[in-house]
């Protein structure tokens, strides 16, 4: 019996000499950056600052915070200096979520854990909550390791001793072989499903998409929008949305429209659908508002800005200086939505679909569009390489071509531009 004993107790000394030190070595190795940031430039075959995973691990670290942002790329640009320096406040940043609705509720829960927070600054898009394809198909439930959703150390550490560790775990842990962790092009496991998914759906990608879709199932009643959409964006509120506002009363939440510019309303209001759009939007407004702490900053509504094509830094991205408009109007309450102002808001969106000129294209810009234009000036004799990627050669010969006919030299591709060069080509 003593003896038994007497094994037991060694047997459970060797487990929980094994435990701590597997649970150090994760901490020394921490591979998913749960407790503090990895100092690497890159982790398995992309940027880890685009990998969903490494932003719900580095969430856990966050402590002392009164206020947090979470967003979209567009997000990256927010400074929480200038932010805490205009709201006096302490803000952490930096938390992207290309825009999914069940993103931005994990890594806002795991915040929550570990801070009281009097704001939650949540950047939000209309077509991310009414496009489920958009709004949830990055399932944390199912892709997330369930190795850091552990709470602790020692937790981790008997996750690993007690279960099949991800393979992209067992690599770094057998050796930190950083370099045969993944190559590009070979996926492992289910990593391709934490792939960086923002990229995938900018303004520009987005707004064709919705177009070509309305034109590729035929014309599309009122009705089916209200219902399909409105429910999808529902839907997404009721998941991820509204159990956060209503567990956390004192918690003021700023939902804030980034500057996603002209081109969304515009080609939609080019599909015909501009109203049954500005229906489902109203509607979603009104169901947040219904929330006592909850407010609406429509940042999108400063077409001085939005309109501006010299603030594209590519063709679904704002420069820097488009946060600034964001934290500015959040400071300010500008352009914020409310019950009594809803008719304003929507001949606003009206205003600026009828008169911003779509599309057009320039520095940056990537697709089939850029690739015709590119052939088209190899045609015409000028220097380009036929990429799809509008860069640097291919804005000087649309300069040179502006210059030589009289436009305003931009090397900006609107209506003008591009009819002069398709006659020219015979088009």
């Amino acid at each position: 019996m003593n003896s038994s004993r007497s094994f037991l107790k060694r047997l459970m000394i060797v487990y929980m000499i094994l435990l701590v030190g597997v649970a150090l070595t994760n901490y020394i190795i921490d591979p998913y950056f749960c407790y503090r940031e990895s100092s690497m430039e890159k982790y398995f075959s992309w940027d880890q600052r685009y990998s969903p995973v490494w932003r719900y691990g580095i969430t856990k670290q966050f402590r002392g915070y009164n206020a947090l942002w979470v967003g979209s790329s567009v997000s990256a640009y927010v400074d929480a200096e200038y932010l805490n320096g205009i709201m006096d406040i302490n803000c952490c940043t930096g938390i992207l979520a290309g825009g999914r609705p069940n993103l931005y509720e994990k890594y806002i829960r795991n915040v929550i854990e570990n801070n009281e927070l009097d704001y939650i600054f949540y950047e939000f898009n209309v077509p991310h909550w009414t496009f489920t394809s958009i709004g949830t198909e990055c399932d944390l439930d199912t892709w997330l390791p369930k190795y850091i959703q552990t709470k602790t150390l020692l937790d981790d550490g008997e996750y690993l001793l007690n279960r099949t560790v991800t393979e992209q775990s067992a690599y770094i842990i057998a050796g930190g072989l950083w370099d045969k962790v993944i190559k590009p092009g070979s996926y492992i496991s289910d990593i391709d499903s934490i792939m960086p998914l923002d990229a995938y759906y900018s303004t520009r990608i987005m707004a064709p998409r919705i177009y070509s879709n309305i034109y590729y199932y035929g014309p599309i009643s009122h009705d089916i929008i209200m219902k399909d959409y409105l429910n999808a964006g529902m839907d997404n509120i009721d998941k991820y949305v509204a159990p956060l506002i209503e567990e956390n009363p004192d918690t003021e939440f700023i939902f804030v429209a980034p500057p996603t510019g002209a081109v969304l309303p515009a080609t939609i209001y080019e599909s015909g659908y501009l109203e049954e759009w500005l229906d489902v939007s109203e509607a979603i407004y009104r169901r947040l508002l219904s929330y006592p702490n909850v407010r609406i900053i429509l940042s999108n509504l400063d077409f001085d800005y939005n309109t501006n094509c010299n603030h594209y830094l590519d063709d679904g991205h704002y420069e820097p200086s488009g946060a600034i408009m964001m934290m500015d109007c959040v400071a300010s309450g500008t352009y914020e939505v409310t019950l009594n102002n809803m008719e304003e808001i929507r001949d606003a969106y009206v205003h600026v679909a009828r008169d911003f000129e779509w599309p057009f294209l320039k520095i940056n810009f990537e697709g089939d569009q850029v690739l015709e234009l590119q052939r088209q000036l190899v045609l015409l004799g000028f220097s380009v390489e036929a990429t799809g990627v509008f860069d640097t050669a291919t804005e000087n010969a649309i300069k040179q071509i502006q210059e030589e006919n009289g436009f305003e030299v931009t090397g900006i591709v609107f209506s003008d531009t591009a009819d002069y060069i398709n006659n020219k080509c015979g088009k």
